[in-house]
């Protein structure tokens, strides 16, 4: 119920933002009356749900280089640069632009030394979800007088308290202390001191949040052909959740539009992160020279893992598909970069 509330208010605040084009949301002052009506329109009524959108959707509808999570990390640090991670932690995060492109693979060639998490709780937005409120800063908000003055009495009962906030820097605190308890400390419990996780749904935005929370993280960006990855993918009976119930990637041009993201923002943020890009076509070649790769983590990769195809979901493999098409249209779609990477449709 709330999930289709907040897809109405979406779609209210949206239409506001259009018809007041000259009006900018969360900085001047916004004629609450035509939003009200726009939310009227929509059936809203839930309050709490309209306020957040003036935050999140401002960030999604007036970015257009797909770096909303790297602006919000860059007005955090201009508004408290004091806050800045302290973490020693050395976590290894693969990340591959969607699925069917060798992460699973890559994942096991370094399990032996490094417990890598598979996709855990992927189609829940887990990171996502952890990252929205980190959205929601900036210079305006929340002022400052909600913030927890350590210098002043602790006569709360004679204050008014209704918005009484923990300092930002404890968000980022919680944030990192939520992801060690989930993977770190099971990691640890199975004879693990190196952890992380491999995904397949997160871009380089995404990195780079899990960058700012530790700074000494390593990744493997794994980028495949597209027109491989998909005739793959299509070996399937069902197509599978980018984030479940709402993204389902079920159509060329979801398939096309993630890889192009994922790909995209990781040759963008590959640098900043210091990570490593590596192809699945070089990955699989017996010849693949791993001594970069290795040097990097700290840690011998298995190579052995190479001679034992594991396939964990059933697929069509003995049925003939013809997907021509298909491959046309995502041709269309993902070229000129799949060209630029060196990549064709055969």
């Amino acid at each position: 119920m709330r999930l289709t509330l907040y897809k109405s208010a979406c779609k209210a605040v949206k239409e506001f933002k259009t018809n007041n084009a000259d009006t900018k949301i969360g900085t001047d002052p916004v004629p609450k009356s035509n939003f009200r009506i726009n939310l009227e329109k929509e059936n809203i009524r839930d309050t709490s749900i309209s306020s957040e959108l003036h935050y999140y959707l401002e960030r999604q509808t007036d970015d257009t280089s797909g770096s909303a999570i790297t602006q919000s990390i860059n007005s955090i640090k201009k508004r408290w640069p004091s806050i800045e991670s302290n973490s020693t932690e050395t976590p290894l995060f693969i990340l591959s632009a969607g699925f069917r492109s060798g992460s699973t693979l890559l994942q096991r060639m370094l399990i032996k030394h490094s417990m890598l998490w598979g996709e855990p709780y992927g189609t829940s937005g887990l990171l996502d979800h952890l990252i929205a409120p980190f959205m929601h800063l900036d210079q305006q908000w929340p002022p400052d007088s909600f913030f927890l003055d350590k210098n002043q009495p602790k006569n709360y009962q004679q204050k008014w308290i209704a918005n009484l906030y923990p300092e930002p820097e404890h968000l980022m605190t919680a944030a990192q202390h939520y992801l060690e308890a989930l993977f770190k400390i099971p990691a640890n419990n199975q004879g693990y001191s190196n952890w992380g996780f491999k995904e397949v749904r997160l871009d380089g935005e995404h990195a780079s949040f899990l960058k700012w929370l530790y700074p000494d993280s390593h990744f493997l960006l794994l980028i495949r052909n597209p027109y491989d990855a998909y005739k793959s993918y299509r070996k399937y009976p069902k197509p599978w959740y980018i984030r479940s119930p709402d993204i389902l990637m079920d159509s060329v041009e979801k398939f096309a539009s993630h890889w192009l993201n994922c790909c995209q923002s990781f040759l963008q943020h590959r640098s900043s992160l210091k990570a490593i890009t590596i192809h699945y076509e070089q990955m699989i070649n017996p010849d693949f020279d791993w001594t970069e790769i290795e040097s990097y983590l700290g840690l011998s990769v298995d190579k052995s893992a190479l001679q034992h195809k594991i396939d964990g979901l059933s697929n069509l493999a003995g049925v003939s598909i013809n997907i021509d098409t298909e491959l046309e249209q995502l041709e269309k779609l993902v070229s000129p970069l799949a060209t630029q990477l060196g990549y064709a449709r055969v």
